[in-house]
């Protein structure tokens, strides 16, 4: 159990460093790749690596437009669903600003009546 967590976690870090190390400066190594193959194959190379380049970048923008509609789809249905069904299976009050709107009505009365009174 023990080696397999430090092998996890050697992984994890040989994995992180190197992709911070390699996306520092890209053009680096990939001069040091076009470099390494022959003459004949630079126009392949080329055109994989612009066609990685392009559809790594596509991907992350789509990611990106993922994340942000669900992020507020999520928001927006948390914050303002009244709808009991929909909160029991996400586990969110139906009603989120009763407590609230409770709490500055009673400011006034005694801290007996707040706790004991519904």
């Amino acid at each position: 159990m023990v080696l397999s967590a430090a092998s996890l976690l050697a992984g994890l870090f040989i994995v992180v460093f190197l992709g911070v190390y390699l996306a520092a400066e890209p053009e680096v190594y990939l001069a040091g790749v076009r470099h390494a193959t022959p003459r004949r194959y630079r126009p392949t190379l080329e055109a994989c690596a612009f066609s990685a380049v392009h559809i790594l970048r596509s991907w992350l923008f789509a990611q990106m437009l993922s994340m942000i509609a669900v992020g507020t789809l999520v928001t927006q249905g948390r914050a303002g669903s009244s709808n009991p069904l929909m909160c029991a299976s996400t586990s969110c009050d139906p009603y989120p600003f009763d407590e609230l709107i409770g709490s500055l009505v009673d400011l006034g009365a005694s801290p007996h009546q707040r706790l004991f009174c519904a």
